[in-house]
C-alpha cells in the first residue's frame, strides 16, 4: 500500500514539473505556490480509497481468523468431550465385568497394616512389650501371639523380619506364643496347648542362660532370627496372628 501512495505521489510530481516546464517563465513561480495544494487535491481521495481497502482486507483477515480460531476450540473441546465420555463408559463397562466375575468369590481379606500368609494374617508391632504384655495386645485385636507350626511358616517370617532389619536395625527381637511348662519341662504353644512339633533353634538353643529362668520363646536377631529362649519379663517386639477373614463378593 506504501509503494503504490509514494507512486501516485511521484506521478503527480511529474505532471506538475512538466507543466511548468512548458509554461512560461513569469507563470512558472505561481504554479510552484500551488504544486503542493494541486498534489495534495489529487493524491488524497486516493490515499484515502487505498488506506479504506486495505483496511477493510486486514480486518476480514482478523475476523476469518478469529472465527477459524473459534471453531477449532470449539471441535477440540467436542473431541476431549467425546474422548472423557468414551473413557468413563469403558471404565463403567469393565468395572461391572469384573464385579459380575467376582459375584459369589469368597475373598481373603486382612486388616491394614497386616500381611497375609497360608489363610493367617500377621501383625509385625512397632512397640516393645513384655510377652504378658503382648499376649493381651494382641487378644485386643482378635489375634494370638504367634505360633511357628512350619519351615514354610518360618521362612515367611524371617524373610519379613529381615527385610525390616534392614530398614531399621533396631528392630532386633520378637517375642513368640511359646513358652516352658514348668511341670512337664516341655515347650508349648500357649494357643493350642501343644508340644511343639517344628523348631528353628539357634545352636545350643534353649539353654536357660546362667538359670534365669528362660521360659518364653523369642525370635533372635543376632542369630538371623532362629528360636531362643528368653525370660518373660524381658521387654521385646512381638507378632500377632490370625486367621484370615473372609467375605463372599456380594
Amino acid at each position: 500500500m506504501k509503494c503504490v501512495v509514494l507512486m501516485l505521489i511521484v506521478l503527480l510530481q511529474v505532471d506538475a514539473s512538466y507543466q511548468q516546464n512548458i509554461l512560461p517563465e513569469h507563470k512558472r513561480r505561481h504554479c510552484n505556490a500551488l504544486q503542493t495544494s494541486d498534489i495534495m487535491e489529487h493524491a488524497l481521495p486516493e490515499i484515502r480509497r487505498i488506506l479504506q481497502t486495505e483496511a477493510e482486507k486486514n480486518r476480514r483477515l482478523l475476523q476469518t481468523e478469529a472465527e477459524n480460531n473459534r471453531r477449532l476450540l470449539q471441535t477440540e473441546a467436542e473431541n476431549n468431550r467425546l474422548l472423557l465420555q468414551t473413557e468413563a463408559e469403558n471404565n463403567r463397562r469393565l468395572h461391572e465385568e469384573h464385579v459380575s466375575t467376582l459375584r459369589g468369590v469368597i475373598l481373603l481379606r486382612c486388616d491394614p497394616g497386616w500381611l497375609y500368609n497360608a489363610n493367617h494374617c500377621y501383625l509385625f508391632s512397632q512397640s516393645r512389650k513384655t510377652w504378658q504384655e503382648a499376649i493381651e495386645k494382641c487378644q485386643d485385636m482378635n489375634a494370638y501371639l504367634a505360633d511357628i507350626q512350619s519351615d514354610e511358616e518360618n521362612r515367611f517370617v524371617k524373610m519379613e523380619l529381615s527385610r525390616r532389619h534392614e530398614e531399621n536395625p533396631e528392630l532386633g527381637d520378637y517375642f513368640l506364643g511359646g513358652y516352658l511348662s514348668t511341670t512337664e519341662r516341655k515347650w508349648i504353644w500357649r494357643r493350642t496347648g501343644e508340644q511343639f512339633g517344628y523348631t528353628d533353634w539357634a545352636p545350643n538353643e534353649p539353654n536357660n542362660h546362667q538359670d534365669l529362668g528362660e521360659e518364653c520363646l523369642m525370635l533372635y536377631g543376632r542369630t538371623l532370627f532362629q528360636w531362643n529362649d528368653v525370660r518373660c519379663s524381658k521387654t521385646f517386639f512381638f507378632i500377632c496372628k490370625k486367621r484370615v477373614e473372609h467375605e463372599v463378593f456380594p
